[in-house]
């Protein structure tokens, strides 16, 4: 993405990857309490990934289970389905075993858009991704790395807060006054960083 980047800025057109830091606003996130306990599943191969996306959810009141591929995410999915189904699933484009591409073609033959939301996560910035997503059967596309202002916008645009369990909001963990104190370093963005991470200082450390 980074070359991507440079090279759009060569030719003065807009840099699509590039997004602000800023964690999210305050009508985000009274919007985010509305739909605290929603139950999510993040389909991602990559366990660093796996770590930011997961505590950045968590912190915010969301019930995270995470898949390391397409075809266990399908199991979940499946698993889930007569119990405490998901509200909505952020899925990985690029896996091993099975791509994000196929498991959201499986998963929507079994269930329907309103019933479980896929938005689709990559860092790939090619044209007609987004397109492609869609086609498929996701609805919606979150670009890598992720922004958190942009993921939880997508999120409460997408998951209804009438299909979350009731269960599941007393078990929902909301973030607590961070003690850590980040230590200036010469060089290191650490206010761009952190914002990645939504201001958890544990997770960026």
């Amino acid at each position: 993405s980074t070359l991507f980047d440079t090279i759009m800025e060569v030719f003065g057109k807009e840099v699509r990857t590039k997004r602000d830091s800023n964690i999210v606003n305050s009508k985000l996130a009274e919007e985010i309490d509305r739909i605290a306990g929603a139950k999510i599943l993040l389909t991602e191969d990559n366990e660093i990934n796996q770590q930011v996306a997961a505590e950045l959810l968590r912190d915010s009141g969301f019930i995270v289970e995470i898949a390391e591929n397409g075809q266990v995410a399908c199991e979940m999915v499946e698993a889930a389905k007569n119990r405490d189904q998901y509200n909505l699933v952020l899925m990985d484009l690029q896996m091993p075993v099975m791509d994000g591409y196929t498991s959201s073609m499986v998963i929507r033959k079994r269930l329907t858009a309103e019933q479980l939301p896929i938005v689709a996560m990559t860092a790939d910035a090619m044209l007609g991704i987004k397109e492609k997503c869609l086609e498929l059967g996701m609805q919606d596309f979150i670009s890598k790395p992720i922004n958190p202002e942009e993921v939880f916008s997508t999120i409460v645009k997408w998951v209804n807060p009438e299909r979350i369990n009731k269960e599941n909001i007393s078990k929902s963990a909301k973030k607590e006054n961070d003690p850590i104190v980040l230590p200036k370093i010469a060089g290191v963005e650490i206010t761009e960083g952190l914002g990645r991470v939504g201001g958890n200082k544990k997770v960026y450390l």
